[in-house]
């Protein structure tokens, strides 16, 4: 990979696109986990 082909607009939006998808699936897989967690501890 090419460091002119990082400043390309298409990767650059790829690359973000990629990130916060990431982030967004942690989160809810975070947020699934604890409610699970929760749930347990209250039975």
């Amino acid at each position: 990979m090419h460091p002119e082909d990082l400043m390309d607009a298409d990767m650059l939006s790829e690359i973000l696109l990629l990130v916060s998808g990431s982030v967004i699936f942690v989160t809810l897989l975070l947020i699934l986990v604890t409610a699970l967690t929760q749930t347990a501890a209250l039975l």
